[in-house]
């Protein structure tokens, strides 16, 4: 008898060992590409992180000399940094209404859009307002994309191998603002203190590219959810008037009428955020999550990490360079 001839073409790639909540967008893209799949995935998820989050530090060295070129006081230039962080919290809380109702892909790209054009914007404006919009679009976009890859990792990584995928996105998440004011402080020494925020866009390019070909599209077509907008108008009304009230305080005493008035109503939009979030069918935060000790806990690290990071690494630029008068 003879032997059966090869199959001719290509060899089908074997399947990966996907959790059961993968979703099918997910299991046809780990079909088509194998077990490549999983780290290239990580690595578009992390050139996402770091070209997104190295923004939130690299700009802090270039305080000094935008203080300068626009005659800023202290407490407005705060703001290049505030605005990136405030505005990249409250647009975290968009993800799960962004990635439910166009996908991963469209969400992500989306957010890689705004950002870059918050960067334009940024490296281009010759108004301080014009430079504080480009941080808040850098924010929004940096915010968006953030719990995507912790939502894409569940997906594609079983309990055995989700540890170390978790870690090496972790750590492009972390590393990216520590370094920040040291490449922005060689880029400006080298060029313009206006390349800081564009200096990621190479990297944000290569997450784009990789995005187009490797993140998952919608998986239902089902109905949209409905976007809570009244949760998400409080929150950024909470954060912006806590900001705004701080300083404010710290300028003019914390006795001052306006400072009073501006973290009374920072209290007030908190408390109305949380009474408006009681029993939303899709809301932009579900508190309930806050009944975890777990979920308290890994929150009261992460912020006293966020105060570590953001908070060094933005008064270490501004003391290196304005009190003892070392270069960028």
């Amino acid at each position: 008898m003879q032997a059966d001839p090869p199959p001719s073409g290509p060899l089908p790639l074997p399947p990966l060992d996907l959790p059961d909540y993968a979703g099918p967008s997910v299991r046809a893209l780990a079909a088509e590409h194998g077990p490549a799949f999983r780290w290239i995935l990580i690595v578009t998820l992390v050139c996402g992180a770091i070209g997104t989050m190295l923004a939130a530090t690299i700009v802090n060295v270039a305080l000094p000399a935008i203080i300068g070129v626009y005659g800023l006081g202290q407490d407005q230039a705060q703001w290049l940094s505030t605005a990136f962080l405030t505005s990249s919290t409250a647009f975290m809380l968009l993800n799960t209404w962004a990635v439910q109702s166009f996908g991963v892909r469209t969400s992500f790209l989306a957010a890689m859009a705004v950002f870059s054009t918050g960067s334009i914007l940024g490296a281009t404006s010759q108004a301080y307002e014009l430079l504080i919009a480009g941080r808040i679009l850098q924010g929004a976009g940096a915010g968006l994309i953030q719990p995507m890859a912790m939502l894409l990792i569940f997906q594609v990584f079983p309990e055995r191998t989700r540890g170390t995928a978790i870690g090496l996105y972790a750590l492009g998440v972390i590393l990216s603002p520590a370094f920040g004011p040291v490449v922005g402080g060689a880029l400006i020494d080298l060029f313009s203190w206006r390349i800081v925020f564009i200096a990621t866009l190479p990297i944000v390019a290569i997450a784009v590219a990789c995005a187009l070909v490797f993140l998952p599209v919608r998986e239902s077509a089902g109905p949209r959810p409905t976007l809570d907008w009244q949760g998400l108008v409080l929150v950024i009304l909470a954060l912006c008037l806590t900001l705004n009230g701080l300083a404010h305080g710290h300028r003019e005493g914390w006795s001052d009428t306006g400072a009073i008035l501006r973290l009374a109503g920072a209290l007030a939009a908190a408390l109305a955020f949380v009474a408006w979030e009681q029993g939303r069918p899709f809301p932009i935060l579900n508190l309930a999550l806050f009944a975890s000790r777990g979920f308290r806990l890994a929150g009261l690290v992460l912020f006293a990490t966020g105060l570590a990071i953001y908070g060094s690494t933005y008064l270490i630029p501004l003391f290196t360079q304005l009190i003892q008068h070392h270069s960028p």
